[in-house]
């Protein structure tokens, strides 16, 4: 029996004039990548341009297995419904700086699209030791942007108004936690995959600048610095190559000025 699954991962551009049929190609070689030896076919059913999202057919023998390998590497979209309180779901976040009493996290919930709202009050307790920082604050603190992936635990469902309330989970609070330890600068970059981070990196010739570049997702990098290496500097070289992508600045010493 075919299956088919929307997968939770977002597939978008920053392209005017993006070449989606180049993107969707790339990211099925990863997918085939994900699972290793393939029994089955994967192909693109649809792609759901609200959602920024690929309904994909899985076909051949173990249809069913390969399906569930890939909701869990990579996800799936989850009906309201199935959501329960303290689950944990990876989302992106969306509308950065657009309200000024949280953040919103999609975290491919549907019927009804919902997203997860992780308000100033906990963001203040989790990221700031309770500091009454302001939210514009954390968020430039943080580098957070649109399409930054954050795993969300679901504190508070409200089923007559369809609502869902969350906290940063523990994985990404560790994350966090890990950069203001290090005391390394990064770069977060949306909409590149690696291969074209790492060129862009190698062009500019800031190559021995760099520590390694970490995937959190298909278009999702981040790029950690050797230490003293400033990330507005690489920033500044290194956009010019990635035009079509967001970049922002992730700095320890900003964290600090949080705490003060």
């Amino acid at each position: 029996m075919v299956q088919k699954l929307i997968l939770a991962e977002k597939i978008y551009s920053y392209d005017p004039n993006p070449d989606f049929n180049s993107l969707f190609h790339r990211y099925l070689q990863m997918l085939s990548n994900e699972i290793g030896e393939l029994a089955v076919n994967i192909e693109i059913e649809a792609y759901r341009k609200k959602e920024k999202r690929l309904e994909i057919k899985i076909e051949g023998q173990d249809e069913e297995f390969f399906k569930n390998l890939l909701k869990q590497k990579i996800g799936s979209t989850i009906r309201f419904n199935e959501i329960h309180k303290g689950d944990v779901l990876k989302g992106y976040l969306i509308g950065v700086k657009k309200v000024g009493f949280g953040i919103f996290i999609d975290c491919s919930i549907r019927y009804p699209t919902t997203d997860v709202l992780i308000n100033l009050h906990s963001l203040r307790n989790q990221l700031c030791r309770g500091k009454k920082n302001s939210l514009r604050k954390i968020i430039d603190s943080f580098g957070f942007i649109d399409n930054f992936p954050i795993h969300v635990k679901v504190e508070e469902i409200s089923q007559s108004k369809k609502e869902i309330r969350g906290l940063i989970a523990k994985d990404t609070l560790e994350m966090i936690n890990n950069w203001f330890l290090d005391k390394l600068e990064r770069v977060f970059v949306s909409g590149s995959t690696r291969a074209q981070v790492k060129k862009a990196i190698a062009i500019t010739g800031h190559t021995q600048d760099v520590i390694t570049i970490k995937k959190l997702g298909f278009l999702e990098n981040i790029i950690i610095l050797k230490e003293d290496t400033n990330a507005p500097g690489i920033i500044a070289h290194i956009g010019k190559k990635l035009k079509f992508s967001k970049l922002s600045a992730i700095r320890p010493l900003k964290f600090r000025n949080l705490l003060n």
